[in-house]
């Protein structure tokens, strides 16, 4: 048996910055990372790298606020998205500069987690199930992330499928197929369906892509510039004045939170919005030019994008995916999977075709599988109770934002229920609220990853060490809180991830601007009003946020 002061779970992105800024707050302390692979990095980790994969995100705006990704020591220049195996490096070379990498436990899974009586928590975790390690610690960060349980359907005739089936997430085991395969059919219409869709087409198989029709159809896929001014897609996400037009839970705390009033509790503002958002969407839909063929027309999305928050995907392909639609390299089609055969795929319409591989991009569970930590609702409060504070926040959300009444009519009825797993702030549970003693970081889906988890891992610190400037004493306020966070994603991103999990879009700055004020630090970081209004927000700006933090509290 080992123990620890703390203890991080998965070092991705989050856990990473989690481990990093734990150890530089607290230096003398004693922390253990577990980490279920075999490199760190999470979805950016060895095993799960595949030549053609980049990110999303352009060059200053994917890294870590005090490590920056400079272009002369990794290689990639301003405009470029940025190769996985950069990506992987990077998180690694930070894992070693900050003292996580001498840290973490490689290939050792976590299997359960329980609350010790007299405080604390025991992990058992390990590569063998039949000799098992345990640990205490005093303090849990779980950094699991939300890309790592797989979503796999089960077919009919699964079982005599001669050839490979298997998630996205195993694609980088799986490449030795790209050559070999001559039919593929991938699940999905995500963004991971499209890279996925792209690696075989380029690779020269024929390439059949399923969206399934009672589903949210067809993801976003956006150019790497967008509007008039030709700025970058993520750099408007974190620019405040397009955030404007952007219903926001958290506006009421904003400076500029009565032209938020206007655009959204007024006849004339809500028209403003909706022609921002038509603008938007046309000048997507017109770079693309779905509607000139008719199978493009099959990847137009089905709605709005303002209904939709980080699963826009950005292009970032070396050639043109849809000039492979056109061409029919690859064909598209809405249907459900009706059966398998041994070498082939029978869809609802009544076709069938060939298939030596088949891909589900169709996404993650978001069940935790850390069932004994005590972060359920339910240990707190009665159904009714529960229910009581559900409908006090769809009541003040629909209130005070009267456009997400009128929620997309054709959305299938499991994505229009449910919410997000409350929890404070999206890290901490209720019902620990007052013990300071767990927390999640990165159970939240965001554009900015890089910044949220160096925001987020300050705020789990400070919260441990009980120096957040406001931060609710009971349960039951931290409660209504995490509930109404909750069912905000519900509303307000129906045809995202919202309805499942924290989904942020535009709203991305705000939710670092509401952490920074519970730490007591300045979240207006442009150094002119102009600049704060029209300038995006990147790592950059925050690199100083620890610095700040630390002395605050020297003095």
């Amino acid at each position: 048996m080992q123990s620890a002061l703390t203890t991080t779970m998965r070092p991705g992105w989050s856990g990473l910055a989690a481990a990093k800024t734990y150890l530089e707050l607290h230096p003398q302390n004693r922390m253990l990372v577990i980490e279920a692979e075999s490199s760190c990095g999470g979805t950016w980790s060895a095993d799960r790298l595949y030549p053609a994969l980049k990110s999303n995100n352009m060059l200053g705006s994917y890294g870590y606020p005090d490590f920056p990704m400079s272009e002369a020591r990794y290689g990639v220049r301003d405009g470029e998205h940025i190769p996985a195996a950069v990506v992987h490096r990077y998180l690694t070379d930070y894992s070693k500069r900050f003292g996580v990498f001498e840290r973490t436990l490689f290939d050792t899974r976590v299997n359960k987690v329980e609350a010790m009586d007299e405080g604390g928590w025991q992990i058992i975790a390990g590569s063998n199930a039949v000799f098992p390690r345990q640990f205490h610690c005093r303090k849990l960060i779980v950094a699991s992330g939300l890309t790592s349980e797989p979503n796999i359907p089960v077919f009919q005739g699964q079982e005599d499928f001669e050839g490979s089936l298997f998630h996205v997430k195993e694609f980088a085991k799986q490449t030795n197929t790209l050559p070999d395969c001559k039919s593929v059919v991938v699940i999905g219409g995500a963004k991971s369906a499209y890279d996925v869709a792209y690696a075989y087409a380029d690779a020269g198989a024929q390439v059949h892509m399923v969206i399934r029709p009672g589903g949210r159809g067809p993801g976003w896929l956006c150019p790497g510039y967008v509007t008039p001014m030709r700025l970058k897609t993520e750099e408007v996400l974190h620019t405040r004045f397009f955030g404007f037009f952007n219903p926001c839970l958290w506006s009421r705390e904003e400076k500029f939170g009565k032209i938020q009033e206007f655009l959204h509790g007024t006849t004339i503002g809500r028209w403003l919005v909706r022609l921002f958002w038509f603008l938007l969407c046309f000048d997507v839909i017109n770079a693309y030019q779905y509607d000139k063929h008719e199978e493009t027309k099959k990847l137009k999305p089905w709605y709005s994008a303002f209904w939709s928050a980080s699963g826009i995907g950005i292009v970032n392909y070396d050639s043109d995916v849809n000039a492979m639609v056109r061409g029919g390299k690859i064909a598209l089609h809405i249907a459900n999977i009706a059966g398998l055969g041994k070498r082939n795929v029978q869809l609802s319409t009544g076709e069938t075709f060939a298939a030596d591989a088949i891909v589900c991009a169709t996404g993650w569970t978001t069940t935790r599988s850390l069932n004994s930590i005590d972060y359920s609702i339910k240990t707190l409060h009665t159904a009714e109770a529960v229910e009581s504070m559900v409908a006090d926040a769809d009541r003040e959300i629909l209130t005070r934002f009267p456009e997400l009444r009128n929620q997309p009519r054709t959305l299938p009825a499991d994505l229009a229920r449910g919410g997000a797993r409350p929890l404070y702030r999206f890290m901490v549970p209720p019902a620990r609220i007052t013990e300071k003693n767990i927390a999640f970081i990165g159970a939240v889906t965001t554009v900015g990853t890089s910044i949220c988890a160096a925001v987020q891992a300050l705020w789990i610190c400070a919260c441990f060490d009980d120096n957040l400037v406001r931060c609710p004493i009971t349960q039951d306020a931290a409660m209504q809180d995490a509930i109404l966070s909750s069912r905000w994603g519900r509303w307000r991103y129906p045809c995202g991830y919202g309805p499942t999990v924290p989904d942020l879009g535009f709203d991305t700055v705000p939710y670092f601007d509401l952490l920074l004020r519970d730490l007591g630090l300045e979240a207006r970081r442009k150094c002119s009003f102009w600049n704060e209004l029209w300038e995006p927000y990147k790592p950059r700006n925050f690199a100083s946020m620890v610095d700040e933090y630390q002395q605050r509290h020297r003095d």
